[in-house]
């Protein structure tokens, strides 16, 4: 194994493209073979990267949410073809953006009924407006506490983009399932979590609690200027968390690299710990990384840096390596975030990288790509 090129590529995503600090971890076989950090978690004042920082990791959030239904699944207290309105009742009659022609759409009644299986595939039918209008007036009127049951039933009030089932799109199905999550546990997803994920993999730095960014190990966050072709300093805060009581299944996990890696190492090995706590069967970690989305659905999975991949219940999933010139195998599994984390899990060849930065506007398609190539090549040499 060779990480020499792997080392030159990631200290110039710093020195050169300008991100301000990166972490990346590469486990085979349990064993840690690589570990490179680079740049600075706070620019300004010189505090360089240690590996301890601690992060908003966005959307790998949604592969812990997904695990964590997949949980009730198992135990039968949950199924993907439940109906959403089961667990919260304004589902029963749903609306969505019918298209009359000529650019113009009307408010239709739904005729298919959004599952729970909608949910996990990203396929129900929601968007991404994190600022709906809606979701703002929930935010007001609880002086902005956001309930997540709150503001996941006005949420699914709103219209539609499209009937469940007939398209993928990337959205806020994570939270709402997250919400249902609640409904089925009687706990907050928080607390699920903790006692069902956390615990059982010792990771002690991972929540949802928002007083993790008081610490001085809490990494800076920037947005990448596009005209500029710099990073800027932002707010620390995850503007995916509506309020102070909101707990977003799809993006409001904050955690550490080492913690979340020993959720990724678990799922590389199919549900099995390192130390042997089992958190989901093989079986099913097996159905998560399968490929759910129809012939008609696959087009809509059209990111660049996704080219060659399916989606399962929750992430992508690779199925064709020459049409996404990667080197990774069949199978590998994975998601990423707005920061800029990337995870990726291999267990057929017992592969698990871990890679984090703390940069919005992340420039994914060009990093996450090109990291996954370097490793396989390093671990190939």
């Amino acid at each position: 194994m060779n990480f020499k090129e792997l080392t030159y590529f990631l200290d110039g995503l710093v020195n050169k493209i300008g991100i301000p600090g990166i972490d990346c971890v590469v486990l085979k076989e349990h064993d840690m073979v690589y570990r490179h950090f680079a740049g600075y978690k706070d620019v300004k004042n010189k505090r360089k990267i240690e590996g301890n920082e601690i992060y908003n990791f966005y959307s790998p959030t949604k592969i812990i949410t997904v695990v964590s239904a997949l949980q009730l699944v198992e135990k039968g207290l949950l199924s993907l073809d439940d109906p959403v309105y089961e667990f919260i009742p304004e589902a029963r009659h749903l609306t969505y953006l019918k298209d009359i022609g000529n650019g113009k759409t009307e408010i239709s009644e739904t005729r298919k009924i959004m599952t729970i299986k909608h949910l996990f595939t990203m396929t129900a039918g929601f968007d991404y407006d994190i600022h709906k209008k809606e979701i703002v007036e929930v935010e007001k009127k609880t002086d902005n506490k956001a309930p997540t049951q709150e503001v996941i039933r006005t949420l699914v009030q709103t219209p539609l983009l499209f009937e469940p089932g007939e398209h993928w799109n990337y959205s806020l199905c994570h939270d709402v399932l997250g919400a249902v999550i609640e409904i089925v546990s009687g706990k907050k997803l928080s607390e699920y979590m903790k006692e069902n994920v956390f615990l059982p993999l010792g990771m002690s730095e991972s929540g949802f609690k928002r007083d993790y960014t008081k610490s001085d190990r809490f990494a800076l966050q920037y947005f990448y200027d596009d005209e500029e072709k710099k990073a800027k300093e932002m707010t620390i805060e995850n503007d995916h968390v509506f309020g102070s009581e909101y707990e977003s299944g799809g993006a409001g996990l904050i955690s550490t690299v080492d913690d979340y890696l020993k959720f990724a190492e678990t799922m590389t090995y199919k549900g099995l710990s390192r130390s042997g706590t089992r958190i989901l069967s093989e079986k099913y970690v097996d159905i998560l990384r399968t490929n759910q989305l129809s012939e008609k659905q696959l087009p809509d999975l059209d990111w660049i840096q996704l080219k060659g991949y399916g989606y399962g219940l929750g992430v992508r999933t690779l199925m064709d390596p020459k049409l996404g010139n990667t080197l990774s195998t069949i199978g590998e599994f994975g998601w990423s975030g707005a920061g800029g984390m990337y995870v990726s899990m291999d267990p057929t060849k017992k592969l698990t990288i871990l890679y984090a930065q703390h940069m919005r506007n992340n420039l994914e398609p060009y990093v996450h790509p090109r990291l996954r190539n370097q490793v396989y090549k390093a671990l190939l040499s």
